[in-house]
C-alpha cells in the first residue's frame, strides 16, 4: 500500500523533479487515502470513472477529465460504486522549469503557484477550452510514463512549458493574495498522526486536541470537510492497511487485526467482510 498523508519520498530525480504514475482502481485497492505532497499534480482520467477528493470537495470523474492539484493540497481517490478507473498522475515541481529560485521568472511564475498565492480550478471536463488545450500535451506524457526520464528530458520539457503556461493562465489569486488556508489543511496534523498511529486507540478527544478544536466542533467540522465521521475514516484507513498486510505479509489474521488497531478479532472480521465482501481468512488463503 502506498504511503498516505504527508509524502516525504522524492518524485522523480533531485535534478529533474518530474514523474508519471499509472493508477488502477480497484486493482488491489479501492482507494488511495488522503495525502499531500510538495509537488504539483495533474490527474488525467484515462478510462472508467471514480471519485476524487481535493481540498474539501469530492469530484465525480470520468474518461477525459483533468484535475489540477496544487502543492500541499489534501487529496485522495476512491472507487465509485463498483466501477473501475485507470488514471495517470503527473507530478512535478516548478524547479523543473526554472532551477534558480532567485530568478525573476521563478518569482513571477513559479512561486505564486508553489505557495498557494494563486490557484487553478480543480476539475477540467473534456468540453472546456482548457481541457482541449491540455489533452494533446498531457497524453504524450502518459504514453511514455514508464520510460527512463533521462532519455526524454527535452521531450518532457517541451510539453511541460506550455502545460504550465495554461495552468498559470487559469489560476486566480487567493483571498487577499496570500497563501490560502483551506478547511482541509487544518486537519493535516491529525491525518499525519493517524498515518503513524493507526494501530493505537485514537479518541475523539485526542483527535480534537490535535486540531485545536473542541470535541463538538471537531466532529461537525470533520464530517462537513471530508463527508464522513472521523471514526468511519479511521476504520476505513485501518481496513485498507489490513488488506495490504494480508496480501503482502506473512502475518496471520489475528496479528493483522491487532496491528491495525482493532479492539477485537470478531469486530475486525465483521468490518473487513462488510468492506471487502470476503472474510480476512478467505483473502489470506487466496494469495497462497
Amino acid at each position: 500500500m502506498q504511503k498516505a498523508f504527508k509524502e516525504t519520498k522524492i518524485h522523480g530525480r533531485l535534478d529533474f523533479p518530474y514523474v508519471v504514475y499509472i493508477g488502477l482502481i480497484p486493482e488491489g485497492l479501492t482507494s488511495f487515502p488522503l495525502h499531500w505532497h510538495k509537488e504539483f499534480e495533474i490527474i488525467y482520467i484515462h478510462s472508467g470513472c471514480g471519485t476524487i477528493f481535493v481540498d474539501s470537495k469530492s469530484y465525480d470523474c470520468r474518461y477525459g477529465d483533468i484535475l489540477l492539484v496544487p502543492p500541499d493540497t489534501i487529496h485522495g481517490i476512491n472507487q465509485k460504486n463498483n466501477e473501475k478507473m485507470v488514471y495517470f498522475n503527473i507530478l512535478f515541481q516548478p524547479s523543473l522549469l526554472e532551477a534558480d529560485q532567485d530568478s525573476s521568472f521563478y518569482k513571477k511564475y513559479c512561486l505564486p503557484l508553489e505557495e498557494g498565492q494563486i490557484r487553478p480550478p480543480v476539475l477540467l471536463t473534456p468540453d472546456t477550452k482548457a481541457s482541449r488545450q491540455l489533452r494533446p500535451l498531457i497524453e504524450p506524457l502518459t504514453e511514455h510514463w514508464n520510460e527512463a526520464v533521462q532519455e526524454n528530458v527535452l521531450f518532457v520539457k517541451a510539453k511541460m512549458f506550455p502545460i504550465y503556461e495554461i495552468i498559470y493562465g487559469l489560476s486566480e489569486k487567493s483571498a487577499g493574495g496570500s497563501k490560502k488556508v483551506t478547511a482541509s489543511s487544518r486537519f493535516k496534523p491529525l491525518l499525519s498522526y493517524v498515518s503513524a498511529n493507526y494501530n493505537e486507540a485514537i479518541s475523539i478527544k485526542k483527535a480534537a486536541e490535535l486540531c485545536n478544536y473542541s470535541e463538538a466542533f471537531f466532529m461537525k467540522s470533520f464530517k462537513k470537510t471530508f463527508g464522513i465521521t472521523f471514526n468511519s475514516y479511521l476504520n476505513e484507513f485501518r481496513l485498507e492497511k489490513a488488506q495490504d498486510y494480508l496480501k503482502n505479509t506473512d502475518m496471520n489474521v489475528s496479528q493483522v487485526s491487532n496491528e491495525c488497531g482493532f479492539e477485537s478479532l470478531s469486530y475486525f472480521i465483521k468490518c473487513f467482510r462488510k468492506k471487502w465482501g470476503v472474510t480476512p481468512h478467505t483473502l489470506k488463503k487466496s494469495r497462497n
